[in-house]
């Protein structure tokens, strides 16, 4: 059986431009693999199940498999946030367990002998392939609902614009960039747009304090240990959302504060002129 491990520092540099092409396919990582410390062995079946039918439900356009496979990533993949910070776990799974998917997910169509860039196998969570699926999933689930989270990875450039924001760990405000992004203008704001607006957000939070106008509810702990020991069926997974912790969600009063500050702040900085580009 397959477990999760943790592919340490030596092991970035096995991912040489030929590797990031598909020559070799594999590489034997074996001396620079190592156990997580987590106390409990985390199964990547159910992952590699969900990752299977993701490359053959989408083969002919791959991009569009990220909102299905995002919250199929966080529900496989069942970690606390601590855990998923460590950057070990996600360069192990994208180098040594599913490189076949990252350069599925990230070859370019039209010219297929281009290597893949490297920060899809070992960059910050808002690049790295697997983990920028596990993350945005993770922010923008309202408790054990992970409707807004395929509405995100539907969003372009959503992950790269909005994760490594601090916005972005609070809970209200995460689901209210979600519901603007998606509605603005009843069409959905654009990637130039997004982009725009994303910087904008970050320059009125250094005045702004998150918590004084919505509250945003701690994780519950319990909950999210319940939630880790459950066996994992994948086959339950593949027709329906998965469903996350049973924590108790964020009230929709608190996403509409934060998003009438976003609506606001779209219309001071007049972001409705902003050249647009597809989304």
């Amino acid at each position: 059986m397959s477990i999760l491990k943790g592919l340490n520092p030596l092991g970035r540099s096995l991912v040489t431009p030929d590797f990031r092409r598909g020559d070799p396919a594999t590489v034997d990582a074996e001396s620079c693999i190592e156990d997580l410390g987590l106390g409990r062995e985390v199964p990547l079946a159910p992952l590699r199940g969900v990752i299977a039918k993701a490359m053959e439900q989408f083969r002919h356009d791959p991009p569009k498999s990220d909102p299905w496979l995002g919250p199929r990533v966080h529900a496989t993949v069942r970690l606390t946030r601590r855990e998923a910070a460590d950057k070990r776990v996600w360069e192990y799974l994208t180098v040594v367990e599913f490189p076949h998917y990252v350069r599925w997910r990230w070859a370019k169509i039209d010219n297929p002998e281009k290597v893949v860039p490297q920060d899809r196998f070992l960059g910050e969570d808002s690049k790295n392939a697997l983990a920028r699926l596990w993350w945005a999933s993770e922010l923008t689930r309202n408790g054990s609902d992970y409707k807004r989270s395929e509405i995100a990875l539907g969003i372009s450039r959503f992950s790269v614009s909005w994760l490594h924001l601090i916005l972005a760990h609070h809970r209200a405000a995460a689901l209210a960039v979600v519901d603007f992004l998606d509605t603005f203008q009843s069409g959905g704001a654009t990637d130039a747009q997004g982009q725009v607006m994303a910087k904008a957000t970050n320059v009125a939070l250094r005045t702004l304090c998150l918590d004084a106008l919505a509250a945003s509810p701690p994780t519950d702990a319990d909950a999210v240990r319940d939630w880790i020991a459950e066996e994992i069926d994948e086959t339950t997974m593949m027709d329906e959302l998965p469903r996350g912790p049973d924590e108790g969600g964020v009230v929709e009063t608190d996403i509409s504060t934060v998003r009438k500050f976003l609506d606001d702040l779209a219309e001071r900085i007049q972001l409705a002129t902003v050249v647009k580009s597809d989304r």
